[in-house]
């Protein structure tokens, strides 16, 4: 379930890496060990409840982007928007249309660049995944689909495989998704961090991009978004983007 978010970035980063030396970004921090939370956790209650209510969050922006031995701290806000359902038809068949958006401003060595992305993932009537749209993507899922029901911290797994084509018409292919998932105790008590991860393959099958978005979910199957973070390569230069 992907947020095209790399060519409003890359556009504005490549004429800053071109022009400026750059500082180097700092190391992320390990995460602070914390007592396991409740045993079992209601994963697709948790989810159908983000995907249909339009949960938003706004997520303050680090990271930094290089380019050879330039590289340059990026900063910002964005704001995540979990989805609003809608019916459709998908891959010849009904569906439901989950809408997710993000959008806001990072700053790139003082320079804002604006970053709107919109991507529409297809569900069937139970919300296992059939597929996504995004930016001349169109993706299909070829195994898997169904997120797991219940989890406990330390669990991990595989959910989807997509395989992805330039259209509707699925005559020219364009490369592949594979999507897991990782369960960790959350920072609150009785809650778990759920992190969905995506990683894109190009028509060669060269990984292009990885993605995750993290839900902090309540023993009740509340969730709420705490995580969004992605690394990916456009035009020679090397972006990687946390927000929380």
């Amino acid at each position: 379930m992907l947020l095209k978010t790399t060519p409003a970035v890359a556009v504005g980063l490549t004429f800053l890496l071109a022009a400026c030396g750059g500082g180097g970004g700092k190391p992320g921090t390990a995460d602070t060990p914390l007592p396991p939370p409740m045993a079992s956790f209601p994963i697709q209650t948790a989810l159908v409840y983000a995907f249909s209510n339009n949960l938003p969050k706004t997520l303050k922006v680090t990271g930094t982007a290089t380019s050879g031995g330039n590289s340059l701290p990026i900063s910002g806000s964005l704001t995540f928007n979990t989805g609003t359902t809608s019916s459709t038809t998908f891959n010849n068949a009904p569906a439901l249309q989950v809408t997710q958006t993000l959008a806001g401003s990072l700053s790139i060595n003082g320079q804002q660049v604006p970053l709107s992305s919109n991507n529409y993932v297809l569900f069937n009537a139970s919300y296992a995944e059939l597929g996504s749209l995004n930016d001349g993507s169109y993706c299909v899922v070829t195994s898997g689909g169904t997120f797991p029901a219940t989890l406990s911290a330390g669990q991990s797994g595989n959910i989807s495989t997509f395989s992805c084509y330039t259209d509707s018409s699925k005559t020219v292919a364009n490369g592949s998704v594979t999507e897991s998932y990782v369960a960790r105790a959350g920072s609150a008590a009785n809650t778990l961090d759920f992190q969905l991860t995506d990683i894109v393959y190009d028509a060669t099958g060269k990984p292009a991009s990885t993605q995750s978005t993290t839900y902090n979910i309540t023993s009740a199957g509340v969730p709420s978004v705490s995580q969004f973070a992605v690394q990916y390569t456009e035009n020679g230069i090397g972006i990687t983007i946390t927000g929380q």
